[in-house]
């Protein structure tokens, strides 16, 4: 039900295998729905720091924080396969959420659960970070240590 009111209520279009979707950087308002293939999420595309950040596939969405926030996008999104995809822009997704309340809270719950994937894998990281900082303080005081005896033996 809710997929045949999003395909009525916004914009189609498909996508050739490895064409880019959106760009990061890019200021664009739009949420995306994926109706047929995949799209791959990168961060820093086309670059030698480039890696992948999510994958999307059928009934999967990217681009739900880009409509309530006026920031580039965070990622590039490229097609995988022949791929079609849905979108929305803020301007004409505001009044079409009052009109259908299941959809709204269906995006919210989708935003909330990303939101919190977000939040465990920044401490994921942060607890990863502070593991090499240990190990590098405790290399350097290995270090160290290794120099003081060598004085030591020296004297």
């Amino acid at each position: 039900m809710i997929e045949s009111v999003i395909i009525m209520a916004a914009r189609t279009e498909v996508y050739e295998s490895n064409r880019t979707i959106v760009e990061e950087g890019t200021m664009k308002h739009r949420m995306y729905v994926v109706l047929k293939g995949e799209v791959i999420l990168y961060s820093n595309y086309g670059t030698e720091d480039e890696y992948i950040v999510g994958m999307c596939k059928k009934g999967k969405s990217f681009g739900e924080f880009n409509l309530f926030t006026d920031e580039a996008y965070p990622f590039t999104a490229i097609a995988y396969g022949d791929t079609q995809v849905t979108w929305f822009e803020k301007s004409n997704l505001d009044s079409f959420l009052f009109g259908h309340p299941e959809l709204a809270m269906n995006m919210m719950e989708r935003i909330s659960h990303s939101y919190d994937n977000m939040a465990r894998n920044l401490h994921r990281a942060i607890d990863e970070i502070n593991v090499l900082k240990q190990a590098c303080y405790e290399t350097s005081a290995d270090e160290n240590k290794d120099e003081s005896v060598e004085k030591k033996t020296e004297e």
